[in-house]
């Protein structure tokens, strides 16, 4: 739990863009996964994060290499543990990472697919609590590889992908509340989808 705490608060500190404190909890976190006798979902988590930072310093390679290690553990962990939502949520994550990190669209647009359908299965298999942060990510997802189709000019995927973007934002609008993130979602998509 505590190392779980550690990570979260990495995350936060790589949106306010204080990589070097981002580390130094990932490191904290690293060591009480390893006294609480390892989590393969904990330890996939921290290494997304940490991924990130190597790639936002301009070691992608370094990145890539973290990356596809965290998604060949929880793949083969998901295997025994068919059932297990959280692997699923972890997957969409690490595939989000990595759909950020690569360099051509389509790269980007496959890693993006794969996440989504993650959490599509978790959002149908009835995600639970994870059902809003599921729901969020599947926006998200389909907005970054709708501006990557946009990007390489396939504007008729592109459209999809910003109505499906939108779709989602709808639904956490109607269902989660009138958030700040939700409405701006929701006008980014239509914005999107009435430019092209």
């Amino acid at each position: 739990l505590y190392a779980e705490v550690k990570i979260l608060e990495a995350e936060e500190m790589l949106r306010e863009g204080e990589q070097h404190k981002a580390s130094e909890l990932l490191k904290v976190a690293r060591t009480h996964i390893k006294k609480g006798g390892g989590s393969i979902l904990l330890t996939a988590e921290s290494d997304g994060s940490q991924a990130f930072i190597h790639w936002d310093h301009g070691e992608r390679t370094k990145a890539m290499s973290i990356i596809d290690a965290a998604i060949n553990k929880v793949t083969k962990f998901k295997e025994t543990e068919l059932t297990n939502p959280e692997a699923d949520f972890r997957l969409a994550s690490l595939y989000w990472v990595r759909s950020s990190m690569q360099i051509a669209p389509e790269d980007s647009i496959t890693d993006g697919q794969k996440a989504v359908q993650y959490l599509i299965k978790l959002v149908q298999q009835g995600a639970g609590k994870r059902e809003a942060s599921a729901r969020r990510m599947i926006a998200i997802i389909y907005g970054d590889i709708g501006h990557q189709a946009y990007t390489s000019n396939q504007k008729t995927l592109a459209k999809q992908y910003f109505e499906q973007a939108k779709e989602q934002w709808d639904y956490l609008t109607k269902n989660w509340g009138q958030c700040d993130e939700y409405k701006e979602g929701e006008r980014w998509c239509t914005w999107r989808i009435n430019s092209l």
